[in-house]
């Protein structure tokens, strides 16, 4: 899936700028969720959630008590003390598996592609033997 592609690899880019010293300019939008939204989410059942990535920017003290832990446990060890970027990101990432609900958040970051597509483009080349297939490694170069 392209879109999910370039949307984890912007936010990987992003990340890696900001963690080697770079800083970035604010996003001009920020979506905000508050708890009732949140709450509302959280009692909607597994599958009717979609899988896109829902970010809010809430504060520690909306979190559960398990998602501030686990922002707690997963601190690294080479840092006494985690910048605000950091603990913005632990807790973004904790907030998100609340949401999901113990859903596989591998399947929403999975970046693979698609088995079913792929077998279907091998197909539709097959059966279009006649014309020239430009996706194959042997066609002529420019």
């Amino acid at each position: 899936d392209f879109y999910k592609a370039r949307s984890i690899a912007i936010r990987e880019t992003k990340h890696a700028l900001e963690n080697h010293g770079f800083s970035l300019p604010e996003p001009i939008y920020r979506l905000r969720f508050n708890h009732k939204l949140e709450n509302a989410l959280e009692q909607q059942p597994s599958n009717q959630l979609n899988h896109s990535a829902i970010i809010g920017a809430n504060s520690a003290q909306n979190l559960p008590s398990d998602a501030t832990d686990l922002t707690l446990s997963s601190t690294p060890s080479t840092h006494d003390e985690l910048s605000v970027d950091d603990k913005d990101k632990l807790q973004a990432k904790a907030r998100a598996k609340r949401i999901l609900q113990g859903q596989n958040t591998e399947d929403v970051l999975n970046a693979k592609p698609d088995k079913k597509l792929m077998e279907k483009v091998e197909q539709e080349i097959s059966e279009n033997t006649g014309e020239t297939d430009l996706l194959n490694r042997n066609s002529p170069q420019e």
